[in-house]
């Protein structure tokens, strides 16, 4: 049997020392989420839509 394992690469804190507004950082942070997350996965990274990403945060799709 086979096994095969993904890592990613994580820098902590990095979103939350950006100067930015607090839906600009919880975007960043649900994008960065979900590409360390598809990445484990086997994807390129996050394949989320930006209409799935602004329900999540509470920003309008043409925001994001």
């Amino acid at each position: 049997m086979t096994e095969v394992v993904h890592y990613a690469l994580v820098i902590a804190h990095a979103i939350e020392s950006l100067p930015l507004s607090r839906a600009k950082r919880q975007l960043l942070s649900k994008i960065t989420d979900l590409d360390i997350a598809g990445r484990i996965n086997g994807f390129g990274g996050c394949i989320a839509k930006n209409k799935t990403l602004g329900e999540e945060v509470g920003l309008a799709e043409t925001t994001v």
